[in-house]
């Protein structure tokens, strides 16, 4: 082949290859339009939809409730909307934005760098998540006890350009975010690495991540006080403040609760550093406070189980106290345990030193809390003829190792009196 020719086919090769880059920029460039100009089309959507918001429902509710319609104070009123018009506000902002790009939109025109901008207002968008739960819950309950506000509603809806209830209304900027990064994302797929836009999408694509993420854990912190403050309001009877700070709820769960004299039914409430137990009211959905455990210096004693009685118990242990409890499977007592494990594990890791401080609690084998300890364990309810001998040999066949790195009971001493019923010791 000669030199001329090889020139030729190697010309015609880079024509092919750039003809072909050509075609391709292009149809990223129609995918990147079409995605631009759904951006812009769904912003004027929802700036619409929060100006509705805004004019149909917070202006004449709160205008309402300054009289005292509704049954709601000023401050109710206030609260029902909080956060709504600092996100009209960054919205407004940001649709003028778009717009203004989107008129001289062309194939190297940007995006990325107008969200990188405003990323940092976005975040305020935690305010209104965080009053998003308490405002819809608010609002349900209202529509069942007052039909002057049901019927106030209906009015609204029936306005021109109304096509969403209250709680619709109030779920759009929950969602708006997340609708952020899927849009970007689809953007930044069908963008040249050399575009101008390109870099800055990346950013932007990260910065509203960090955004989405920021207003999700506010909102689970959120979630997790309410649920705190919640399980506060349906317990009765004179107990400590549950909602103080760093307190996280765990789990609950029915248990029964095993005594000298008798097996009770309970509800366990779990925190990170609490064991609330409380007794149930049965149709009311409330439940009577009964005591507490301190995780914090409080371990696992294993029990053995009895699945042939349908016994599947667990031991907590304080300084003060013994609990025992049967969960009633062997399914649900490994779920129990290992979630209180768990939760007394992270306590002494963030404080080792309460693993030795466990280590020197001594229990006086003479005292009425290791006669209690020794009773519940071998007979939960214990006869009236279950002498004290009797407990203490079976005792002393049962205890097994405690899980790794915790205390082990002291066995109690001999000699033992042989005398007196197990009502008599406990008394």
């Amino acid at each position: 082949m000669s030199e001329q020719a090889a020139t030729r086919i190697q010309s015609k090769w880079r024509g092919l290859q750039t003809r072909m880059k050509f075609k391709k920029m292009l149809k990223q460039h129609r995918h990147r339009t079409s995605v631009a100009k759904e951006i812009l089309e769904t912003e004027r959507t929802y700036v619409t939809q929060i100006n509705q918001l805004v004019d149909l429902f917070m202006v004449p509710i709160n205008t309402a409730a300054s009289v005292g319609q509704f049954g709601l104070t000023p401050e109710q009123g206030a609260q029902l909307f909080s956060g709504i018009q600092t996100v009209l506000m960054i919205n407004t902002e940001l649709l003028g934005r778009l717009e203004e790009r989107l008129a001289n939109w062309g194939p190297y025109q940007k995006l990325g760098d107008i969200f990188i901008g405003l990323a940092a207002y976005l975040k305020m968008y935690s305010d209104y998540a965080s009053n998003y739960d308490s405002a819809s819950s608010f609002i349900r309950k209202k529509l069942m006890k007052d039909p002057i506000f049901e019927e106030f509603l209906q009015i609204q809806y029936a306005q021109p350009g109304v096509t969403l209830d209250l709680e619709s209304y109030l779920i759009l900027p929950i969602q708006r975010i997340p609708r952020y990064n899927l849009l970007l994302q689809d953007m930044l797929a069908h963008t040249w690495p050399d575009h101008p836009d390109y870099g800055p999408l990346q950013e932007a694509l990260e910065k509203m991540r960090e955004t989405a993420l920021h207003v999700d854990s506010y909102l689970r912190t959120v979630e997790v006080l309410n649920k705190v403050h919640a399980i506060q309001e349906s317990l009765m009877g004179k107990f400590e403040n549950l909602c103080v700070p760093a307190r996280v709820f765990i789990r609950e769960g029915a248990i029964s609760k095993v005594s000298p004299h008798n097996v009770r039914r309970r509800t366990l409430f779990l925190f990170n550093d609490l064991l609330v137990y409380a007794s149930p009211i049965p149709l009311v959905g409330r439940c009577i406070y009964k005591g507490r455990m301190d995780l914090a210096t409080g371990w696992l004693q294993p029990v053995p189980d009895q699945a042939d009685q349908g016994l599947f118990p667990f031991l907590l242990v304080t300084p003060t106290r013994t609990f025992l409890f049967d969960a009633g499977s062997a399914a649900d007592k490994a779920d129990w345990i290992g979630a209180i494990q768990q939760q007394i594990d992270q306590n002494t890791k963030r404080d080792p030193t309460l693993i030795e401080r466990r280590g020197k609690i001594v229990l006086d084998p003479t005292s009425k809390l290791w006669t209690r300890y020794l009773a519940t364990l071998v007979c939960p309810p214990a006869p009236r003829t279950c002498t004290y001998t009797q407990i203490h040999t079976q005792v002393l066949s049962q205890i097994v190792d405690p899980l790794p790195g915790h205390t082990r009971l002291p066995p109690c001493p001999l000699p033992l009196p042989h005398t007196g019923t197990h009502t008599q010791i406990l008394s």
